[in-house]
This record gives structure tokens, C-alpha cells and sequence, in this order.
């Protein structure tokens, strides 16, 4: 549906990585993308705390 993507960011139903890194895009492991990417999230999101 048109639209949904956005829809679903602006609700919170995804985990958004505000500075992606070149080397999580293109040189991680695919294998090892979404741990890292996850790792990344978590801690943009306590930085915003400590």
C-alpha cells in the first residue's frame, strides 16, 4: 500500500538507525548485519540518555 512504509516508521514499528555506517552497509557479514545493525540501534537509543 502506498504510504505504509512511512506509516509504520512514524508509529514506531521499526527500529530506525539514525547514522548508518558504510562498513555496516557494505562490509559486514550478512550473517552478522542484523545483530550489528541491532547493537547500533540500542546504542544511538542510550545515547540519548547518558
Amino acid at each position: 500500500n502506498p504510504g505504509q512504509l512511512e506509516g509504520e516508521i512514524n508509529s514506531k514499528c521499526w527500529l530506525v538507525i539514525q547514522k548508518p555506517t558504510q562498513d555496516l552497509i557494505l562490509e559486514t557479514n550478512p550473517l552478522l548485519q542484523w545483530q550489528k545493525a541491532i547493537d547500533l540501534c540500542s546504542k544511538e537509543t542510550m545515547d540519548q540518555y547518558i
